[in-house]
């Protein structure tokens, strides 16, 4: 009686029973006996997704050589990961050609510690992708085309970070900033820096184990900060100066230190000077046209550029570049038109505004108004180029270009001009004196007027000298005649002696 209720039972729990042990939460593909002891190994491709079901035990996930349906990692990817039901401390996704991570994809993961996408296509780092993370050891290496956003490092919590050959050309200081408080580690080696921001000092002086080798560093006043910080760190492991560190950053450029250790460098090998400019020199070929030179101080160790712009709607417009020279041949655009030399190095740079004043052409007809014309007569009068700066200006149509003939011309007429008029001045004040000689010699005498006596006194030496008659009027006295033959006037017809 008992038996046809015992059989359903027996039966369903045997189909559980078949069921279970075809169930296995690890793929075929990937290793079983790792699964067995909490690792999932996948490593010999054909994984299509990222399985969302694991053993009981995993708390690794080493994922390699995949190609995935999808190469996008979304948050509904490792989902089932977190707890209570996993407890994963390491993933590892390598080469499988990912190219993006969506933002807290990871942040459900409380018990990861190893995060491990290198060897694949990332791109953009999006922000906030590692939030909420504590991680020992985050490794991003090889992704060639990787880049951060500002915050792509929010929220994270890493002691050692790996950026082994990711073809960065740069470091944006505030996107590792996130990160400065607790890292210990930080692996730049085989990148394409040439320089570093002068804020990653303080990070850089406090972190234990710094790599930035293989990196085509230039070696110029920018970097100066490096070489103290390098130095520093070498007298911390109790190296002597003549001692190779091994795997240190070296310089690429410029050529005279290229190959040397940056540590191993003096503060005068970066070139710290800034530019300098020599002459600056405009040359006006024609009343419209005019040719610009700019020439920089030549330095030791480098050749600045020189760079000639344009204004162009209130900016400036790069025309021409070389090497301590550049000349620049321009013609007129307006009334008043304004050129740029920028001459530039490593350091720093200098720059010389010209504004070029073009004379206004005279008017041929005497009728026409300067009103027709849309001049002021402030515009008619001429200008010279200026600058604010030291500026040599020559120019055909301000200056008589004389022949050799001419100029022998003009210094022999000048030099004759001037005798003519230098011997006329000086015969002409030669008679004067002569003249004023006489006048003294012939009238010293006195006239007391108002006065009806008269005294007039004739010079003692008055023999055989002959004195023209001289009529002299008093208004307050009759005509008087002097004789000549006596020293006392006489009246005419008689002589006397006082009136």
């Amino acid at each position: 009686m008992k038996i046809p209720f015992l059989l359903p039972m027996l039966l369903f729990i045997l189909f559980l029973a078949k069921t279970s042990a075809h169930f296995n939460p690890c793929p075929s593909v990937c290793h079983e006996m790792a699964c067995q002891t909490g690792v999932l190994a996948c490593t010999d491709g054909g994984l299509l997704q990222i399985p969302p079901v694991l053993h009981q035990k995993t708390h690794k996930i080493i994922v390699s050589n995949q190609r995935f349906s999808s190469p996008h990692l979304t948050y509904s990817n490792f989902s089932n990961y977190g707890p209570p039901n996993y407890k994963i401390e390491k993933i590892a996704l390598q080469f499988c050609e990912l190219v993006s991570i969506a933002s807290n994809c990871f942040s459900h993961l409380t018990d990861l510690r190893v995060l491990d996408l290198s060897h694949n296509l990332l791109g953009e780092i999006p922000p906030d992708t590692f939030k909420a993370l504590h991680l020992q050891f985050l490794r991003l290496d090889d992704n060639k085309m990787i880049q951060f956003h500002r915050f792509s490092f929010r929220g994270l919590n890493v002691a050692e970070l790996s950026l082994f050959d990711c073809n960065l050309t740069e470091l944006d200081f505030e996107v590792f900033s996130e990160i400065s408080e607790r890292l210990k580690k930080l692996i730049l080696t085989n990148n394409k820096l040439n320089v570093i921001d002068k804020r990653f000092r303080i990070l850089f002086e406090n972190l234990p184990d710094l790599q930035i080798n293989e990196n085509p560093f230039n070696c110029t006043c920018n970097l100066r900060w490096l070489n103290s910080v390098l130095v520093s760190r070498k007298k911390a492991i109790n190296l002597s100066s003549s001692k190779r560190i091994p795997n240190q950053a070296q310089c690429n450029y410029p050529d005279r230190v290229k190959g040397k250790q940056i540590a191993d460098l003096d503060l005068k090998d970066f070139d710290c000077d800034s530019p300098r400019l020599k002459l600056i020199d405009v040359f006006m070929t024609s009343t419209s046209s005019a040719k610009l030179t700019c020439i920089s101080e030549p330095k030791a160790h480098s050749s600045p550029d020189v760079i000639w712009m344009t204004e162009h709607k209130n900016t400036y417009v790069p025309e021409i570049q070389s090497i301590e020279k550049a000349s620049l041949s321009v013609l007129r655009k307006s009334r008043i038109d304004k050129y740029k030399c920028v001459i530039k190095n490593n350091n720093d740079y200098v720059t010389v505004v010209i504004s070029i004043h073009w004379p206004v052409k005279r008017v041929n007809n005497a009728s026409q108004s300067l009103n027709t014309l849309g001049v002021s007569p402030n515009d008619m009068i001429p200008y010279l180029p200026n600058a604010n700066s030291t500026l040599h200006v020559r120019s055909v149509f301000y200056e008589k270009q004389f022949t050799l003939l001419e100029m022998i011309g003009g210094v022999v007429g000048t030099f004759t001009i001037t005798m003519i008029l230098f011997l006329c001045i000086y015969r002409h004040l030669a008679m004067t004196m002569k003249r004023n000689d006489k006048k003294k010699w012939y009238l010293s005498y006195e006239t007391a007027i108002g006065s009806d006596s008269q005294t007039y006194d004739i010079p003692n030496n008055t023999a055989g000298l002959y004195f023209p008659g001289q009529l002299l009027t008093n208004p307050y006295s009759p005509a008087r005649y002097l004789d000549y033959n006596s020293h006392t006037p006489q009246s005419s017809p008689n002589k006397v002696a006082a009136i």
